[in-house]
């Protein structure tokens, strides 16, 4: 298929040049460590303001606390955030799954807050990657398609997890048990590059 078939969608991304760099910064100007949960709701919440555009039906899932061993010894239960499910086309002839995260390492106490913008195409924050960053990329990819031709046929599903960073115990088992219903997966965590 020629590039032009792609034209109308291309513009359109162009156009969203400004817009796509404040939602980074709001984003990830929202501490959402694994350990906080007020962050992690506010993230959510956030996500849910945004992918509301895409018309999908839109789910929170509460995931079970993660059992961890604490710097006495002690095992205690850690509480997790809620999972966000987005689904749009269930009987759609082709189905994608889309994951991501919406946690960060970063604790509410620690230094590294909010975004700097180092240069013109440059910026430092928590998150501006990994893996708020993805999630925009997720967003937009999903805006462009839900304005093609090819909409109609491709069913989708978007699963972001408050955990990952501490491994995605809690969320696990349900991304497992999702993905098998799956033509494919993409992931949207940043990759390095290598050059």
């Amino acid at each position: 298929m020629e590039i032009s078939s792609y034209q109308s969608t291309l513009d359109w991304l162009h156009q969203q040049a400004l817009a796509i760099p404040e939602l980074l910064m709001q984003w990830a100007n929202i501490n959402s460590g694994s350990d906080n949960l007020a962050g992690l709701t506010a993230m959510a919440k956030a996500l849910l303001t945004q992918f509301s555009q895409l018309n999908g039906e839109q789910q929170l899932t509460p995931l079970p606390a993660i059992s961890q061993m604490d710097l006495s010894g002690e095992i205690i239960d850690l509480p997790t955030g809620d999972l966000l499910q987005i689904r749009k086309r269930p009987a759609a002839p082709l189905q994608v799954l889309l994951t991501g995260h919406m946690d960060t390492v970063f604790a509410t106490d620690h230094p590294f807050q909010t975004v700097k913008i180092l240069d013109e195409n440059t910026w430092n924050g928590p998150g501006v990657t990994d893996m708020k960053g993805g999630l925009l990329v997720m967003l937009y990819a999903l805006l462009a398609l839900e304005q093609s031709p090819y909409a109609e046929n491709i069913g989708w599903q978007v699963m972001i997890n408050p955990d990952e960073e501490i491994g995605s115990f809690a969320s696990s088992p349900l991304l497992s048990k999702v993905a098998k219903h799956f033509d494919f997966a993409l992931v949207f965590e940043p990759s390095l590059n290598t050059q």
